[in-house]
């Protein structure tokens, strides 16, 4: 397994190549508030081995993170109200959107072909990109993160996965409970995992979860 790293104008990407000579799936992995492409792409080595026609793909936030001299972030949490942090994915879902596109394009693959995962505001990302989509992706696992629902719910055929740690304080788990409850309302497919003594993090079972997720997803 090699790990690449591409720097563009606008922003740094770090992947991992199928092993396979035809890739089938493209994984696309949203990092948290603050972090970087590096903090999701350490746990494509404990899946890649159970998906080796897939391409890991973990890019930077598209915007420097506005709380702190280093990171990034996918959209501005200086403001928490709901209606806010809409009005924030509305601004910069599409940018996002676009870098996911460009890169199934160079890979010849399709939503219907792309897994997005995502942690805290990453997974928050990848649910409202999720239920604002034109076309429905493969899949999409949200780990840790809290849900903004889009004004206009365009697609509920994504399975969704959500997993969070019993003990996070920092999103607390029964946040992600309630957008289980709501995504079932959507009458989207969901399933909801919680990790026993796990803070705001990602563990093994957390991973192994996701894995099994997906194996069931790709085999259908």
């Amino acid at each position: 397994m090699s790990i690449f790293f591409i720097r563009t104008e606008k922003m740094s990407q770090l992947e991992i190549a199928s092993k396979e000579s035809e890739t089938k799936q493209l994984i696309v992995m949203l990092h948290g508030v603050g972090s970087n492409g590096h903090d999701l792409i350490s746990i494509a080595p404990f899946m890649q081995p159970y998906f080796l026609a897939a391409h890991f793909f973990a890019p930077n936030g598209i915007e420097q993170y506005d709380g702190a001299l280093y990171g990034y972030q996918w959209f501005s949490l200086k403001q928490r109200d709901p209606e806010i942090l809409r009005i924030e994915l509305e601004r910069t879902s599409p940018l996002i959107i676009d870098l996911i596109n460009q890169k199934q394009k160079q890979l010849g693959l399709t939503n219907q072909d792309t897994i997005l995962i995502g942690f805290s505001q990453g997974a928050m990302t990848s649910i409202y990109l999720t239920l604002s989509a034109k076309i429905p992706f493969k899949a999409t696992i949200g780990f840790s993160g809290a849900m903004v629902s889009p004004k206009l719910i365009t697609c509920t055929a994504t399975p969704i996965c959500l997993i969070h740690g019993r003990e996070d304080t920092v999103i607390p788990c029964d946040i992600s409970l309630n957008s289980y409850q709501i995504l079932q309302s959507y009458n989207v497919k969901v399933e909801h995992y919680l990790i026993d003594n796990l803070t705001h993090s990602i563990d093994m079972n957390g991973i192994n979860t996701a894995n099994n997720f997906i194996k069931r997803i790709i085999s259908i």
